[in-house]
């Protein structure tokens, strides 16, 4: 007997949206980890290469990759074959009743008995499920899940990318051995801090949040010693709009040896981004967590790349991230806040957006551009992004007519690698994503 996608007992845990659609193949489902009519807000997360104002973007498969994404529900059916088609080819594993029975998508043999299970995807998959195959009469129920939410945002280590299946990246144990609902927002080659994650995880219901930061910022200009203190406070403050008083813990990059002393492209060593991690949380009132506590100089055996932990690496890890980061952040504890800041426009400074907000007024004009080229804190990947975000982050209160001012042009490039003219053109793009989107009083002038 074929389940139908839309069968109501069927549901993707640790997912943001979903994706419903036809291709030659026919119907699919396809879990997102951010909502899939939104996903051209992210622009961090379209098709490598992106080339200086390219339209329009695609998809890449980060967002949709299956790190800590699962299918659950209920069912008495002795056997389960699950129509897919990933042309990444990872590893799926089920899990009954908290328990691994096996891989892949086809299984028989199983308890005849109600139970609950869990198709945990290849954190790196980019499944499209277009059915369920189960027994002839067989009774299949809705899962109910009540388990406290943790949400973790970070990079590939969080991502779990080098740990050879999905129930051994270091977030899904600690989740299971925990007995808690994940929600993985870890992104391959991502956590620059951008405007539109804060959002997205502000507006996620959870009950604990980590935020593991800094290691993809060291090797690249992206971010640097002036914009990367200001977007890990601009990151907390927007989160705490709404999680107000829900346990959070900020957690500097785990040990690397051959970047601690040594200056990245963002001109800092590692060392430094932990100290400013550090030194951010301590201003906002935030518990920080330093992550050579967890992976530490003398643990590189789980680590053969000397960056990402192997599977022995993420089972330290998640012995160590439960005992040092979650257990103590399961106990009653409230957040002290700090001073707000204004924030500068020209850098696009979250707590700049927060302020033009919250701000009565008739109309915003924002000179964007100058300060951007002349600091290098952004490139090619996270420049249009962090104007939309910027942007975004203004329309939750304002409908005001918006104007974005643009530099003069110029070729010099910049240590990002951005000239004059592209950083032009990034911001034409980011504005014509959201008119595109629908948001008409957005415009350029100059």
């Amino acid at each position: 007997m074929r389940l139908a996608l839309e069968h109501p007992a069927l549901h993707f845990d640790g997912v943001l949206g979903v994706e419903i659609g036809d291709d030659e193949h026919g119907g699919f489902v396809r879990p997102w980890r951010v909502s899939f009519e939104r996903w051209m807000m992210f622009p961090n997360l379209a098709t490598e290469p992106l080339a200086v104002g390219e339209m329009p973007m695609k998809p890449s498969h980060l967002a949709s990759a299956g790190a800590g994404i699962r299918l659950t529900f209920r069912t008495d059916s002795t056997t389960l074959r699950f129509r897919a088609i990933d042309p990444m080819t990872p590893l799926s594993q089920l899990v009954v009743d908290g328990r691994h029975v096996g891989d892949g998508f086809e299984f028989d043999g199983l308890d005849p008995a109600m139970k609950t299970v869990e198709l945990w995807l290849g954190q790196l998959s980019d499944l499209k499920l277009r059915g369920i195959d189960i027994d002839d009469g067989a009774t299949v129920e809705a899962r109910t899940d009540d388990r406290p939410r943790w949400l973790t945002y970070g990079s590939s280590i969080t991502h779990g990318t080098d740990a050879s299946s999905p129930l051994t990246a270091w977030p899904t144990v600690v989740a299971r051995e925990n007995d808690l609902h994940l929600i993985n927002l870890g992104m391959s080659g991502n956590c620059y801090l951008e405007i539109n994650m804060a959002r997205l995880i502000r507006d996620t219901p959870a009950d604990f949040i980590t935020l593991c930061l800094g290691i993809n910022v060291y090797g690249d200009p992206r971010l640097n010693r002036t914009t990367f203190p200001a977007a890990v406070a601009g990151l907390v403050e927007i989160i705490r709009e709404k999680h107000t008083d829900t346990p959070l813990t900020l957690v500097g990059p785990i040990s690397s040896p051959p970047r601690e002393d040594e200056v990245g492209g963002c001109g800092m060593t590692l060392n430094q981004l932990r100290d400013h991690v550090r030194e951010t949380a301590a201003l906002l009132g935030e518990r920080y967590v330093d992550g050579r506590e967890l992976i530490g100089p003398g643990d590189m055996a789980g680590m053969p790349d000397l960056l990402h932990p192997n599977d022995g690496g993420n089972a330290l890890l998640a012995e160590r991230f439960a005992a040092k980061v979650l257990a103590p952040m399961r106990t009653p504890w409230l957040s002290t806040k700090g001073t707000q800041r204004v924030g500068e426009v020209g850098l696009l400074d979250p707590a700049a957006a927060r302020h033009l907000r919250d701000t009565p007024t008739e109309k915003i004009t924002l000179p964007i551009g100058r300060e951007v080229w002349e600091t290098a804190g952004f490139d090619v990947r996270t420049l249009r992004p962090a104007v939309i975000g910027f942007i975004e982050l203004i329309r939750e209160k304002q409908a005001v007519p918006i104007e974005v001012v643009l530099p003069e042009g110029g070729s010099e490039t910049n240590a990002a690698g951005l000239s004059l003219d592209a950083v032009r053109l990034e911001i034409e793009a980011a504005v014509a994503t959201l008119q595109d989107a629908g948001d008409q009083a957005v415009a350029i002038c100059g």
